[in-house]
């Protein structure tokens, strides 16, 4: 016999009933409001949150009104001041910023006056407002002027392009004129540069004329240097030399030489008569006797006295 499809689920059913139960069981005993009226309820979990949210506000009132937010908020508004020196250095105003500079930014000292660390967070907020604003205009208007000269460099570009395509000899007269002014001196006084356009603009120029200085030097007055140099290294040397050969060792060592030399010299006349004795002496033994006859012998003593200053010098 078929059972209907309820039953099926019977079991199941019963197991989540008695686990919502027991469920409702824990909360009775937990939250034991839940059994008051809705009225009552509401007005209960109102009061909870309100004193909760006192509690927090009274908090946050502790810590703006202590000595460490005061001190924080001073330390902040001197590095804001300090950053908007920096902007209004790097990025001047122009007549579109009076606002900016119309704007009076206390002190350290006006702090003090206030409602302790209270007013000086509050300062801090709104000084670090101002500055942002600031900071965005500017960079606006700086980043549509960089744009804008960028834009004029291209402009000159594309002339000095078409100039050289069209009129070179133009061209080249404008290039020596630029090369003349750049090799003049550097003008004294010069115009401090207010933006930063002008700042590239400056160390471009100063650049380009420390190059055309250096071609300069290099091309005309380097050579006249170095002869000079050369010319004058080349006199101290002459100079240092002749001291040198003027000096009594220098004398005494040529003195030496000299007499080395002579002795030599007469070493080489003793080596050359002492050869001719001994060729004549060998031309006669192969003459034989009919030219050992004509050719006249010298005598024995002038031959010993040859020998003996030979052997002498030796």
């Amino acid at each position: 016999m078929a059972l209907p499809a309820v039953l099926l689920f019977e079991g199941p059913i019963t197991q989540l009933d008695k686990f919502l139960c027991k469920s409702l069981d824990v909360v009775e005993r937990r939250v034991p409001s839940i059994y008051l009226p809705p009225e009552r309820m509401y007005r209960e979990t109102r009061g909870y949150v309100m004193r909760r949210a006192d509690s927090v506000k009274q908090l946050g009132t502790a810590v703006l009104d202590s000595r460490v937010t005061a001190v924080t908020a001073g330390a902040l508004d001197r590095a804001l001041t300090t950053a908007d020196k920096y902007v209004d250095k790097y990025l001047p105003p122009d007549h579109q910023d009076v606002a900016d500079v119309m704007i009076i930014v206390s002190g350290p000292d006006e702090a003090d006056g206030g409602d302790g660390g209270r007013a000086r967070a509050a300062q801090a907020v709104q000084h670090g407002a101002r500055l942002r604003r600031k900071l965005q205009r500017r960079l606006t208007r700086q980043a549509l002027a960089e744009a804008k000269a960028i834009k004029e460099q291209i402009h000159v570009l594309v002339y000095v392009a078409e100039l050289v395509a069209t009129d070179p000899a133009l061209a080249w007269q404008k290039a020596k004129a630029l090369y003349a002014s750049l090799s003049e001196k550097e003008p004294e006084n010069q115009a401090r540069p207010s933006t930063v356009e002008e700042l590239m603009v400056l160390l471009a120029r100063e650049a380009a004329r420390r190059l055309v200085h250096l071609i300069n030097y290099t091309h005309t007055d380097l050579p006249k240097n170095v002869k000079q140099g050369m010319a004058l290294v080349t006199s101290h040397l002459s100079f240092a030399a002749e001291a040198l050969m003027k000096s009594p060792q220098v004398e005494a060592a040529m003195q030496e030489v000299r007499e080395l030399r002579g002795r030599l010299q007469a070493l080489l006349q003793q080596l050359q008569a002492a050869s001719r004795v001994y060729l004549e002496h060998l031309a006669i033994f192969l003459a034989g006797n009919e030219e050992r006859e004509k050719i006249a012998p010298r005598s024995s003593y002038e031959q010993r006295n040859d020998l003996t200053s030979i052997n002498g010098v030796n």
